[in-house]
């Protein structure tokens, strides 16, 4: 589709699945929260993010649907013990956070 875009002399950034790709990709990174007392890896996975949480009481990877992708705001969820749980990254010029369950993580590097 990016080959086909360039022929027909279109602006291939403006093609709806790469500009979805590239939202995600700002995602990616490691967070941490206060102090580092948690970590976590924030990975793409095709049109998914997923967080993986390794510490001393959790060993875990969770999937993240996209619902809203767009501003400075941008909202997925996930599924908790049978239950939609809500997942946000705030996105400023200065910094990303991550909110998941009670925890507010930043990223700290890509």
């Amino acid at each position: 589709m990016y080959g086909l875009a360039i022929l027909l002399k279109k602006d291939p950034e403006k093609l709806p699945f790469l500009q979805h790709a590239n939202r995600l990709a700002e995602l990616v990174g490691t967070y941490e929260t206060y102090k580092g007392t948690m970590k976590a890896q924030v990975k793409q996975l095709g049109g998914l993010l997923a967080i993986e949480i390794k510490d001393k009481y959790n060993d875990m990877i969770v999937s993240l649907v996209p619902e809203g992708i767009e501003g400075e705001v941008k909202t997925f969820f996930t599924f908790g013990g049978g239950v939609k749980l809500p997942v946000e990254f705030r996105v400023t010029a200065e910094k990303i956070e991550l909110i998941y369950e009670r925890y507010l993580l930043r990223k700290t590097r890509k």
